[in-house]
């Protein structure tokens, strides 16, 4: 596995990770009182994304090789 590979990986854990605890936790609560449930599923979203943009990538050039 690349750097780059390891790090597309990472970053789209990341975001699903802190998604995750914004949403399911009480971290956060005194600042995000409001939007912690839509700025959650924007984060869990965007990394599920770059994970399935990522997988798609990867296919596409394991294809032409």
């Amino acid at each position: 596995m690349d750097l780059r590979t390891a790090f597309a990986i990472g970053m789209s854990g990341f975001y699903i990770l802190a998604g995750l605890v914004i949403g399911l936790t009480p971290f956060a609560s005194d600042v995000l009182p409001n939007y912690r449930a839509v700025l959650a599923f924007v984060l869990v979203g965007y990394g599920l994304l770059r994970l399935v943009m990522w997988w798609r990538k990867r296919k596409a050039d394991q294809g032409h090789s």
